[in-house]
């Protein structure tokens, strides 16, 4: 996607963000947990260990102890309880 002039660094760097998540992140998390075509591990949970997760996530790396990755699986539990509230709204 190419960014327009009007595009703030702000709303430039969340689309970079959304890309990668959705391109790169999820290819290599898919591969790793998908059960089957469309359904992985994800499909099986809940708000409550989705919280737990970033929970724990963000606990691992406020003590030093942080991975790699571990902002992007925060990012993606967030957003994972994000679109469980919007299905449950709608």
């Amino acid at each position: 996607m190419e960014s327009n002039s009007t595009e703030t660094n702000k709303q430039r760097a969340s689309r970079e963000f959304a890309d990668y998540m959705y391109g790169e992140y999820l290819a290599r998390t898919d591969a790793k947990y998908e059960l089957a075509p469309g359904i992985d591990l994800a499909s099986f949970g809940n708000r409550i260990i989705f919280f737990f997760l970033i929970l724990k996530y963000g606990i691992r790396s406020f003590k030093g102890k942080g991975k790699k990755h571990d902002p992007q699986k925060i990012a993606h539990y967030a957003s994972m309880i994000w679109h469980l509230d919007r299905e449950a709204y709608e």
